[in-house]
Parts: C-alpha cells; structure tokens; sequence
C-alpha cells in the first residue's frame, strides 16, 4: 500500500492502515489528537472518532477510511472518493500543495491524503501479541454474592443467567444452566470459575474547584458545570459518570453498564450491568431492549436491535431514532424513549447534586432539573 498526503493547515493520523483527516490543528484542542490516536485502535474506530469530533470539535471536517476494509466515514465538507486502485481523502481550506510526502504511519499536518491499495486484513491492525488461552489467576475472583431480590434493579450473581420470571417459573435462558445443591456448593473447595467485572476503569481526570473529578478535556466540570483550573492530568479509577432517572424518579448509580429490558439477562460470564426491568405488559419493549456502557468518559447507548425502536431526544437537537447495535454517545439531559412508551434520563450529576440543565421529556413535555 502506498500512502502519501499533502501537507497543509490540517490534521492526519494514521494507525493501522486507519486515516482519519481533520480540518484543524493539532492545537486547536488539546489533547485531542492524542484521544484520537487511541480511539484509530479500536473495533468501532470510525464511529467512536466521530462522537470524539463532535463532542471536542464540533463543527470540525474530518474524512476517516480504513483502507483494510473500505469503511468511509465523512463529516460536513470533507470527502472520500474512488481513485483507481485507491482513495482519496480531502477538502477544501487547508492550503493543499502540490508535494504528494510519503507516509506510514503516525500524525503530520496535512490538507489532503491519496492512499493506493489495501492492508491485507489481519496485517498491520491485526494484534501481534499472544493469544491469551487460559484466565490467568489474578483475575478470578471470589464468589460473589447472590444478588438481591425485589424491586426495580437487580446486579446479577453468578446464577444470573438462571432467573426467575414474572409468573414464579425457573427461566434457563441458553438451556446450559443447572439448578446447583446449595450444600455442596458451600463445600466447593477454591475460587469460582467466573470473571468478576470491575466497576470502574481508569482515566485521566483533573479537578475542579468543587474537588469534582472531570474530564480533562472538558472545559467545564462535567459535575457541576464550573471552570476547571490548567493543572496536570492524573491516572485515577473513573468515578461514576452520572446517573440514569427512571419515570418514577428512581436513580441508577451510572458506576457501570445498565441493560433495560422486560426480561434484561446479562451477555455472559463476567458481565455485571445493572438490570433494570421494564413493565412487562408492553410488547413493543424487548426483553433486551437497550445497553448502557461506559468507555472512559463516554456513556454510550446502544439499541439491542429492540421491536419499538429507541429515539434520542437531546436537549437542542432534533429527535434520532437509533439504528440497532450502533454506539451513540450521551449528553446531559438526554431523554432515551424506549417504543414510545418508556423514557429514562441520563443526568452527568451524581445523586447528591442537583442538575441544572433542563430536559423536556417527549411524552408529556413537562420540564424536569
């Protein structure tokens, strides 16, 4: 594969036979690139680089190809386009001169990119390290308690995927779990043969004034809104990032995944979300309906390809009905309308601070903080 750019005003990285072109500089926000450059490793790139420009640089030109694949990704004027053998990323504004430099990999200024060619898959973006064919002993944890019962919210136990439904009957969801005697269990010698999830990974925060941990490159409290002060990020474990308000007021502490569903079922070992089970009578709502994760700062949703759909109402934007299976990031105040028939809110304040930003709620249109 052959790649050569055009330097210029604006930004290229390129990971892994991923270029993504940005119609800005390195220093128009910082520590954008450096996000960027991670986000070029991960399976989801082109929609994960998207949100990141949005949500840091909106209103930026960005042009992203993976030349492995053919994936193409364009955002307001910038273009892609079929050039024999190849592709050519670019637009207008960045002074383009008439040097085609040789490329890689890595971050130049660029206005333009011609890329001739394909990485093969499993080539340079393939992993090159050992596969990992056992779980090593440091992270098998203990047992972990049988979670509660009652109520709206449940955290799975290891029996989670052997539950209870509405009507009182034993639901083995993928026929492989098997009732266990609870004496023999307490006897069972050694730790469990399950994964326990972390409920916080680590980021790089700084603080605002208020002791709040945030995102350091927001330039606001992402808590209570005021100014963050210049100062060195640090490495700490990620605090929880807000919290989700159900219709009856009820809050679900954001400290980890959330699946809402008739029936919610975590997606296997290892996986503890929060579940959170919607009324049961409502056909158009699925039984997964719709999954919450967190990926560093990020609160992302997805629609788990749910019968009555997911619509996005946030605060002023039009409303988005969400494709199956596709990321979308949150902001705050975000309504999530589930079929039309039931709307959560996703709130950056932790419980102990109120919000001040309004959302209207697309049912009734009744304002709440």
């Amino acid at each position: 594969m052959d790649v050569r750019y055009a330097p210029g005003r604006g930004v290229l990285l390129a990971r892994g036979g991923r270029c993504l072109l940005l119609g800005l500089s390195p220093e128009t926000v910082p520590g954008l690139v450096e996000r960027l450059w991670e986000v070029l490793e991960r399976r989801d790139a082109a929609e994960a680089a998207l949100e990141t420009v949005r949500r840091h640089a909106p209103g930026t030109a960005m042009a992203y190809l993976d030349s492995a694949t053919g994936r193409q990704l364009t955002e307001h004027p910038a273009s892609v386009e079929r050039v024999g053998d190849g592709w050519r990323l670019g637009f207008d504004g960045l002074g383009a001169g008439q040097a085609r430099l040789p490329l890689v990999e890595g971050v130049v200024a660029a206005a333009a990119l011609e890329v001739i060619g394909r990485v093969p898959l499993g080539g340079p973006a393939a992993a090159t390290g050992p596969l990992i064919d056992g779980i090593p002993p440091e992270i098998l944890s203990a047992t972990r308690a049988d979670p509660p019962t009652g109520g709206v919210l449940a955290d799975p136990g290891p029996a989670a995927d052997n539950h209870t439904d509405m009507a009182g009957t034993r639901n083995d969801h993928d026929h492989r779990t098997r009732p266990r005697d609870a004496a023999a269990t307490a006897a069972a010698p050694g730790p469990s043969a399950h994964l326990e999830q972390t409920t916080s990974d680590t980021v790089l925060a700084v603080r605002c004034p208020a002791g709040h941990l945030t995102d350091p490159l927001a330039p606001t409290c992402r808590s209570c809104g005021s100014p963050v002060p210049a100062q060195e990020p640090q490495r700490v474990l990620r605090p929880p990032l807000g919290v989700l308000r159900l219709p009856d007021a009820e809050q679900v502490l954001l400290d980890r995944p959330v699946v809402l569903g008739r029936r919610p079922a975590t997606s296997g070992p290892g996986d503890w979300p929060h579940l959170v089970q919607l009324p049961v009578e409502s056909t158009y709502l699925s039984r997964n309906h719709l999954r919450i994760d967190l990926d560093g700062w990020h609160v992302v949703v997805r629609d788990l390809g749910s019968r009555g759909g997911t619509t996005l109402f946030a605060p002023g934007r039009d409303p988005e009905k969400i494709r199956g299976h596709e990321p979308h990031l949150l902001e705050h105040g975000t309504v999530v309308d589930l079929a039309g028939v039931y709307q959560v809110t996703f709130l950056t304040a932790p419980p102990s601070i109120p919000s001040t930003t309004p959302s209207t709620t697309p049912s009734t249109g009744e304002t709440t903080t």
